[in-house]
């Protein structure tokens, strides 16, 4: 898994880098509307993150994400500069392996360092309950040094997510999980996460 932590050719001198990750839960409940929704937002999102961006021009946002169904998948593995970035749908099937998923992004982050690196942006969009050890995999996550100096932002598609574990991974009692019925609240929710992350850096 090296490999994610690519070089890249395109870097300005004396920029940082913003690594801004999605774990996007892509199980069986996600079918229908709701992961067309979600394909939908990601696709959309990416035009106001690249502004965002453009505003920031001492920031490299890049831009990586991993789905979880019966497992974790890298659907965007390289760090991809959001110049580049094009999003390709996802779809929904099988069970919620959540835990699965932080392990892997634990991994991914602990390969991170170097003053030229800022903080993490992880954000969670889910609509169920994970199907594994969630608890312990967040354990193992926030045991990496970046992890927990992360931003961890999550969202909730529809009203049937469980709110105390998307509350668990955010970590921080003053800042609650996001809530996104439709496409658009999606669209505007990551947006409004864009805006809190660039403003902070």
């Amino acid at each position: 898994m090296s490999r994610l932590i690519a070089a890249h050719s395109g870097n300005h001198v004396g920029s940082r880098e913003l690594h801004f990750l999605w774990l996007l839960d892509c199980s069986g409940s996600m079918k229908g509307p709701k992961i067309e929704s979600l394909n939908f937002a990601l696709s959309e999102c990416i035009a106001p993150m690249k502004e965002l961006a453009s505003e920031h021009g001492g920031i490299e946002l890049l831009v990586r994400a991993i789905t979880f169904a019966d497992g974790p998948k890298w659907h965007v593995a390289e760090p991809t500069n959001i110049r580049d970035l094009r999003w390709d749908a996802v779809n929904a099937d099988g069970e919620t392996t959540m835990g699965a998923a932080l392990k892997e992004v634990a991994y991914a982050l602990s390969l991170l360092d170097g003053d030229s690196v800022l903080p993490s942006v992880l954000v969670l969009v889910s609509d169920g309950m994970p199907t594994d050890d969630f608890d312990a995999s967040l354990k193992s996550l926030l045991a990496i040094k970046a992890a927990r100096a992360a931003a961890r932002i999550a969202i909730a598609i529809g009203d049937d997510a469980d709110l105390g574990v998307l509350q668990r991974f955010i970590g921080d009692p003053r800042r609650a999980p996001l809530h996104a019925r439709t496409a658009l609240d999606i669209v505007r929710r990551v947006n409004e996460v864009i805006h809190i992350a660039l403003a902070a850096r």
